[in-house]
């Protein structure tokens, strides 16, 4: 009796689910497909070679914007952070996170191998204005402490 109400069940299933997997017929091609016309998208009319492009510093990991007129041969501090500009008189003030000895003599370093000449005793971390020199060009900087950090103003 149990292989009979099993076998029923089974046949009453191939009944209900043999319609559902009947191949779909082919459309017949008379009606014709609906279109729908949408515009371009936003970005479609850009020109990639129309954009402006930007100076990079690669030798300084800087926070902040240099202004464009800072002379690209004049190094940076690695790890500064821009913390203002000057007006007519075009100066940077950076703030770095380390001791004035150490920005002192590795700023020292850099502007040597940039070819910069400095003065004889070398960068003072004393805050007074020292100018540098590069063939006849001159720029000037005050090196001071502020606070664990060292403030660095560049006038060029």
């Amino acid at each position: 009796m149990r292989a009979r109400s099993t076998l029923r069940a089974s046949l009453l299933s191939l009944l209900i689910l043999a319609p559902a997997c009947a191949p779909t017929p082919e459309p017949t091609g008379d009606a014709p497909l609906e279109t729908e016309d949408v515009s371009l998208p936003p970005d479609a009319l850009v020109d990639p070679t129309l954009d402006t492009k930007e100076a990079r510093i690669a030798a300084a990991d800087l926070s902040g914007q240099l202004p464009s007129e800072y002379p690209a041969d004049l190094p940076t501090v690695p790890g500064a952070s821009v913390t203002d500009l000057g007006g007519e008189e075009r100066w940077v003030e950076f703030l770095v996170a380390k001791p004035p000895a150490t920005i002192a003599t590795q700023y020292a370093a850099q502007l040597r191998a940039a070819g910069w000449e400095l003065p004889a005793a070398g960068l003072s971390t004393e805050g007074g204005r020292q100018e540098l020199w590069q063939g006849t060009r001159v720029v000037a900087l005050t090196l001071s402490p502020e606070g664990p950090s060292t403030r660095l103003v560049v006038y060029y």
